[in-house]
């Protein structure tokens, strides 16, 4: 998401400094996050839904990541990693 947002407003980046950049992207993220918030809900299979979409985050980052720069893939899985299991785990 964050390379698909840089790469739709290269031009607008430029104009702005990078804690507005930063405030705009989580506002984006929260956003969205609260548009697919309904539809996630309604699924009776909650623990599943979390599990593959944990999944498709770190296969994403992978792909995003290996293209852009390989030698980060370490450090952004583990990064991630980070992020996402204590969130995971308070959720499930």
């Amino acid at each position: 998401m964050d390379f698909s947002l840089k790469f739709v407003f290269w031009d607008f980046i430029k104009e702005i400094t990078e804690n507005q950049w930063n405030a705009m992207v989580y506002f984006f993220y929260f956003s969205l996050g609260i548009w697919i918030a309904d539809y996630i809900y309604r699924f009776k299979k909650f623990a599943l839904i979390t599990v593959l979409s944990i999944f498709t985050l770190f296969a994403l980052k992978y792909f995003l990541i290996s293209i852009y720069k390989p030698a980060l893939v370490n450090l952004v899985m583990v990064n991630t990693i980070a992020e996402v299991v204590p969130k995971a785990l308070i959720i499930l």
